[in-house]
Formats: C-alpha cells, structure tokens, sequence
C-alpha cells in the first residue's frame, strides 16, 4: 500500500470489517485499512478525513452510510456529511443520508417525527447571547455578548417519543405526576418529558457506541434557537398572541390544552428549527432547561432564558434536542 497517495475515485475501500463501495454498501468481514492508490499527494488528507468518517458512522449503531447521497460512494459519501446542509438518520439501523436540500414531506411525512431524526447543519458564526440592553423581561444572569461556534447538525424537532424508544427501553412520560402534564395521549409525536439529563445522555451512549448524539451546550441551543437574530425570540420583540401563536406552543397559545403537543406543530425559526420556543423545556448540557414549555408563559419562553436544574431532575416539562457532530 502506498502510504503517501490516495486515489479517491476507487471504486471500493476498506474501513474496519466493512468494506464501502460506489452503490454504498458494505461487505462484512473486510480488512482493516484504507486503500491508497496513486493521484496526487493533496488528497491524502481529504482522504484520511473523510476515512475517519466513515469509521465512525460505520460503528454508529447499525450499517453506516446508505448510499443515497449519490452515485460515489465511499470517499465521496464521507465528504458529503461533512458538507452536507441536513442529515436524515434512521435510528433502528444507524443508516445515515446526506442531504444539501430540505426534506421535502418533513411536515406531513410522519416517519421524520418517530422512526427517524432529520438534523439541520449550523455554520460556523458568531452568534449574540443573552438579553439586549432593555429587553422586555430580562433577567440578571442574562449579561448580552458573544461567541463564535464551529458547525454541528442539531435536529429540527424536539425529541419525540417513538424516537426515544429506539435510544431507550424506559417511558419516562409515563411517571409524570400528575399525567395531564405528560399529555393525554401516549402519541409517538409528542415530545419526550419527565427526563433527566443523565438519563438523555445514558440513551445517546447506549446507542452511539461512541458519542455521536449528544445535547448541545448551552451555546449550541441558543444559536440555534436565536438562528441569527438578536431579539428576544427568534422571530422578533413582538409579544402579541397573533405573531406569537404562529411559532410557539406557551401558555398565551396552547388553548387551554393540557400536556405537550406533537413536534412541528408551529412554523419554523429562521434555520428551520421547530419549537424552539415552548412546547416542552429541552435540556443543555450545563444543567439548564430552555426554550419553556406549553405550560410555562411567554417570558420563560425568550432565547435567552434559562431555568438551572440538578442533572439528575426528572422533571415534567423537561424534553430533549440532540446535536451530531461529525
């Protein structure tokens, strides 16, 4: 093996016992090792990335790649997640698409909310953090600055039930007291609640073997959240009950309806993010709880907001968003 070209058109290479091919497949039982030919000594470095990839999606809790993100495969296939603008994983097998356009039925397709996770990639940015200088309901913790981030994918629906139940054996909602706060019905759309952050980040390790789901730091969840703007919700400052009943599920909005409802029932931010302003509380990693829920009212609902709980907390408006990062 030449260890210092890489030919990245080859039809077939070797990542761990599995061998990826130009139709995206594999064949169990492969050697080890990344099969360089001869190009261009510029390629080697795109190809060990995009091998690294691979390598790690093909251990990902079932067959890697699928192969519908083109007609390469192999190489080309791991540079397309890299680049890809969504993900689209099924969570039985761990089959993963790259995609660079929308899905186009992700709103009336009803696998994209139980059987599978659709992710949206977020570029490196500089976002704005906190409450503006008088904003309306501003809280003291919530100093105004800055942070840059490095992309990740962050899923577009809050975590939902028929999800979590490939990621974990255990019900969660079922042990909300009193039930009504879980909702009425035990629908497979309807977000997960009355879980703990130990318990979010238990399911992701059990199924990742690896670590590729995690929840997203509290500065990942805001950008997303905020998707570029530096109001006090994502859409704007406005505060009335017609702008603020076309993207958030809070207290002003629900209808007097008790318990979550099912994901992507309101329009998307501006990244094409849903829900990221009530429904249910998702959890972050530095123990906070954001975005409110249906229960909470508007202001625990704004971008900067925050309720601090204890990671073992299995509370009843607490739900779940999870970001892969490559």
């Amino acid at each position: 093996m030449n260890n210092t070209m890489c030919d990245v058109r080859r039809s077939t290479f070797d990542v761990g016992n599995r061998t990826f091919s130009t139709s995206g497949g594999f064949v169990p039982g492969a050697s080890v090792a990344v099969s360089c030919l001869s190009v261009s000594r510029s390629f080697l470095p795109l190809c060990l990335f995009a091998s690294f990839i691979i390598f790690s999606l093909s251990g990902c809790g079932g067959s890697g790649i699928d192969g519908r993100t083109g007609d390469d495969g192999g190489v080309g296939q791991a540079v397309a997640v890299v680049e890809a603008e969504w993900l689209v994983i099924e969570l039985a097998t761990g089959s993963l698409e790259a995609r660079m356009e929308a899905v186009a039925d992700l709103t009336t397709n009803p696998i994209y909310r139980t059987s599978h996770l659709v992710l949206r990639r977020i570029n490196a940015v500089s976002t704005a953090l906190g409450s503006a200088s008088g904003e309306r309901w501003a809280q003291d913790d919530e100093p105004r600055s800055t942070a840059a981030i490095s992309p990740y994918f962050i899923s577009v629906f809050e975590l939902s039930r028929g999800q979590w139940r490939h990621l974990s054996a255990s019900t969660p909602w079922r042990e909300v007291v009193p039930a009504s706060l879980a909702g009425l019905a035990d629908d497979d759309q309807l977000p997960i609640c009355g879980v703990s952050l130990d318990q979010v980040v238990a399911a992701c390790a059990a199924w990742n073997r690896g670590g590729t789901f995690a929840l997203p730091s509290a500065v990942q969840w805001e950008a997303a959240c905020r998707s570029g703007s530096t109001t006090a919700f994502s859409w704007g400052d406005q505060s009335e009950e017609a702008t603020v009943s076309r993207f958030a599920l809070v207290r002003q909005t629900v209808s007097g309806i008790e318990g979550p409802w099912p994901v992507g029932q309101r329009e998307a931010n501006a990244f094409g993010l849903y829900d990221m302003h009530g429904n249910i509380g998702e959890w972050t990693t530095d123990s906070g709880l954001r975005g409110g829920s249906w229960h909470d009212g508007l202001p625990l609902a704004r971008s900067a907001n925050r309720m601090m709980l204890d990671r073992s907390t299995s509370h009843a408006l607490a739900g779940a968003r999870l970001i892969y990062a490559p």
